[in-house]
């Protein structure tokens, strides 16, 4: 049966006698790869932005964790764990006056999937804050 198909089985007992009458199974529907989360949202912070995201549906199949992918431009960053069921982690080692976006990703017993494309429209922008500067709106839409 295709994935997301309902499927039953009919099972026919056997012996020396001959076939038995059939029975049927409960109706089971298999797991498939989680929703793909919301865009990360990022809040600037010194050298650090904390990243929160939605979480998606499971497919059937727990999330077991996520990874959060930063972004300057098209290069990308350091992937971070961040186990399941958490919704947001903050990501330290960034560069302050830098702009990020951040991917996250979810997995279950299935398989992963990505958030949004990469696409700007898609991305939350985040300005990592150099030590005293004014705490000016952090996260800006790109469009």
């Amino acid at each position: 049966s295709e994935w997301g198909a309902t499927s039953c089985r009919v099972r026919r007992p056997v012996n020396t006698i001959g076939n038995g009458p059939g029975a049927k199974s409960n109706s089971v529907t298999p797991a498939t790869v989680p929703g793909a989360p919301t865009p990360a949202a990022g809040t600037a912070g010194d050298k650090q932005a904390t990243v929160t995201w939605t979480v998606p549906s499971d497919g059937g199949s727990a999330i077991m964790n996520y990874i959060v992918t930063p972004h300057i431009g098209s290069t990308d960053g350091t992937p971070v764990n961040v186990t399941a069921p958490a919704i947001s982690k903050i990501i330290t080692g960034l560069i302050n006056g830098t702009v990020y976006t951040f991917q996250v990703t979810a997995t279950n017993s299935v398989g992963t999937v990505r958030s949004l494309p990469r696409a700007r429209s898609n991305r939350e922008g985040c300005r990592v804050l150099r030590p005293g500067s004014p705490r000016a709106p952090a996260t800006q839409r790109r469009r």
